[in-house]
């Protein structure tokens, strides 16, 4: 019982994880307001319009989209890193533990665990919590989590739980024989 709830809460884990990656993770809302009341006064009326209009401005990004605009704008090495701890850590986890259940090595579940570790994936979502929370205290930057967070937080959460449950039991030598 418990390895087949364990099995259903990896494969859930695989599609919140794949969920995570399709859905906006966050949108970020740049608005600096120049011109004041009045609609942006002379400064406004040289841009053709208010201040506001010039200066305001909405992206929202999946984990995907935002690694092509790193890349682009040649940040590689943390592109490499986002690219690394939520899309293929993650996945090859994922495919171990099926591997591994297959298996019962319970070689392969020390290996799970320590590239868990590194996988960052937890360390990731806090992360892009905290960042979430540090611009709702600067007017100018607004960011909302948008659905592919909580998909993937909750990946997160699932795969922990599912790779504790399909523990394999340790064999003893009197077992083996």
């Amino acid at each position: 019982m418990k390895k087949t709830f364990g099995l259903l809460l990896l494969i859930f884990s695989l599609l919140c994880l794949v969920l995570g990656l399709v859905f906006p993770f966050m949108t970020i809302a740049i608005e600096v307001n120049i011109g004041g009341s009045g609609g942006g006064g002379f400064l406004g009326s040289l841009f053709g319009g208010t201040i506001e209009d010039q200066f305001n401005k909405k992206m929202t990004y999946s984990i995907p989209e935002a690694m092509k605009m790193l890349f682009k704008h040649e940040q590689y090495f943390v592109g490499v890193l986002i690219g690394l701890f939520a899309v293929v850590l993650p996945i090859t986890k994922t495919i171990l533990t099926l591997i591994m259940l297959i298996n019962k090595s319970t070689r392969l579940h020390a290996f799970i665990n320590a590239i868990g570790k590194f996988a960052m994936a937890d360390v990731f979502c806090i992360g892009i919590f905290i960042a979430f929370l540090y611009t709702k205290f600067n007017e100018s930057l607004k960011a909302d989590i948008e659905k592919g967070y909580y998909w993937f937080a909750a990946y997160v959460i699932l795969n922990i739980i599912a790779v504790l449950l399909l523990k394999p039991k340790k064999t003893t030598k009197h077992e083996v024989a």
